[in-house]
């Protein structure tokens, strides 16, 4: 059993529990989509500059690089940029021919697009109507409606119900006859798509949710102890199970792979804080800036 690898599941799983908590109560869509979209279409862009290809569109990209770059801050302009952008994208990617993050950027776009399609079409038709057309709804459902016009809900708001302006919405829809025109066909169309948003995202909610406590029973299970030597304050690297014997060697530096494990370790209570200082620090120097050394100076090990 390997310490190094022990520790990595530790530390993943940690991870992972936290990062599906935290995206679960984000927002659906925001900022941090499109900064991930302007990452990948510079390496785009690097990949075909130096592949040399002939009558690609780098106007077409740059375009594209510019509103990734600066997006909007409210979500309905989101919603339009990447709804324009997808044309855009599509006849980049064409033209990249067989460059590999072509086709990482039409993956990344297409699922952000299908995330839009499963969970926010009810945002586009809400924000169809002008102020003055809203206007007959009432000075509260317009200010519900002008918040979450402003903000994605999270997954965890729109399963539970959490959007204000669609409950203010359905009261009034309740309240007003079949043939009243024109807000009741408009209201019919924004609470329908709502419905069918909301249950999706319950059903994304639940599988998440069920993820997270079969995370949390494993990492729980997970027991780091017998691999500790608390002689030498450090973990053994691994512990022969066909012998019954721990190894003598040790993991004792700080900049190593095995450095999540540890953190893990002690922030569950399962070692005590020693063991962290009880990991070698040395140091080199290139010119006046010191560094912190690894076994042998690999990038996967300060990763």
């Amino acid at each position: 059993v390997s310490a190094v690898d022990s520790g990595n599941l530790l530390g993943a799983l940690w991870a992972l529990e936290h990062g599906l908590d935290e995206m679960m109560h984000a927002p659906l869509l925001d900022g941090k989509a499109f900064a991930g979209l302007a990452d990948t279409g510079e390496i785009m862009k690097q990949a075909v500059t130096q592949a040399g290809i002939a009558g690609f569109c780098h106007q077409t990209l740059e375009a594209l690089l510019r509103d990734w770059n600066a997006p909007p801050s409210g979500i309905v302009d989101m919603l339009r940029l990447q709804r324009r952008m997808a044309i855009n994208v599509r006849s980049v990617v064409a033209a990249a021919e067989v460059t590999p993050w072509a086709g990482e950027l039409e993956e990344q776009v297409a699922a952000w697009i299908a995330m839009t399609d499963r969970y926010l079409t009810w945002i586009e038709i809400l924000a169809e109507k002008t102020l003055e057309e809203l206007a007959p709804l009432g000075s509260e459902a317009l200010l519900a409606i002008l918040q979450d016009l402003s903000r994605a809900p999270s997954m965890h708001d729109l399963a539970h119900g959490q959007v204000s302006s669609i409950l203010i919405l359905n009261a009034i829809r309740s309240e007003i006859s079949a043939d009243a025109p024109p807000l009741a066909a408009w209201l019919d169309r924004v609470i329908a798509a709502y419905t069918t948003a909301q249950w999706l995202a319950g059903e994304t909610l639940g599988m998440g949710t069920r993820l997270i406590e079969d995370v949390r029973k494993l990492s729980a299970a997970l027991d780091m102890r017998f691999l500790y030597d608390r002689d030498r304050k450090l973990f053994a690297i691994g512990f022969n199970v066909s012998t019954d014997v721990m190894d003598d060697s040790c993991y004792d530096l700080l900049a190593s792979e095995a450095r999540f494990g540890s953190f893990v370790a002690i922030a569950r209570g399962d070692v005590p804080l020693e063991h962290w200082f009880s990991m070698g620090r040395p140091y080199g120097a290139i010119g006046r800036q010191r560094v912190l050394l690894s076994w042998t100076g690999t990038m996967f090990e300060y990763l």
